[in-house]
């Protein structure tokens, strides 16, 4: 035979109590209930219910239940599976967006790098123009110190040269040849280190003149 004590000790824990406390409402204050509880049947297989009881009172007594049990285990059993797809999704969009954050916070780190590395490279480029200005202007100015004494010493080989187209002994004629010759290589040699050094710094160099003045030439036409 069915007792309350049977149908109660189906139910433990937190669901006994709440069971308890809203049959106690019930039958002292006519206040009806709608529980979901969990439950173990008598062949010890679980069970979730869902169970609601209304009461009908006369002269504030409660005379009469009404009431209704239904077996809603697979109506829970998804919720339960809902609840744990929708926590492990929480996890997993909480955990993606840590690792978005990471990304950002590295990307942002990259990003000032490049910024800083882009200041560094304009500072340097500007060092670097600046430098190529100056050794532009320190070659310029050394070519002219330079071309000046050359001019001299081309002058001094024009003058032996055309010392040498005079009547002088043979072998004072030659030696006279050898060294202006020498001292013509000497000065296009010189003038060809010139303008590679001038080349490689960028350097506008002025056009040559085309037709050779003879120093010689120059000196007997003033003595003429």
């Amino acid at each position: 035979q069915p007792t309350p004590e049977l149908a109660r000790s189906y139910f433990g824990g937190d669901d006994l109590v709440r069971l308890k406390g809203s049959l106690r409402r019930l039958l002292h204050s006519g206040q009806p209930y709608d529980l979901e509880l969990a439950m173990t049947t008598a062949k010890g297989q679980p069970r979730w219910i869902r169970t609601m009881c209304l009461p009908r009172q006369e002269d504030g007594r409660t005379v009469h239940l009404h009431g209704y049990t239904q077996d809603i285990t697979e109506r829970k059993r998804i919720e339960l599976e809902l609840d744990h797809h929708r926590s492990h999704l929480e996890e997993l969009v909480h955990e993606r967006t840590g690792q978005i954050a990471r990304a950002n916070t590295e990307l942002q780190q990259q990003a000032d790098e490049i910024v800083a590395l882009n200041a560094e490279l304009q500072r340097r480029a500007i060092e670097a123009e600046a430098a190529n200005r100056a050794k532009s202007a320190f070659l310029a100015n050394t070519s002219h110190e330079l071309r000046t004494p050359l001019a001299t010493v081309n002058l001094v080989g024009d003058v032996l040269r055309g010392l040498a187209q005079h009547d002088v002994p043979e072998p004072k004629r030659k030696k006279l040849e050898e060294l202006s010759l020498r001292l013509q290589n000497l000065v296009r040699s010189m003038n060809r280190q010139i303008d590679t050094q001038i080349s490689n710094a960028q350097l506008l160099r002025l056009p040559r003149p085309n037709t050779h003045l003879w120093a010689f030439e120059l000196v007997q036409d003033v003595i003429g």
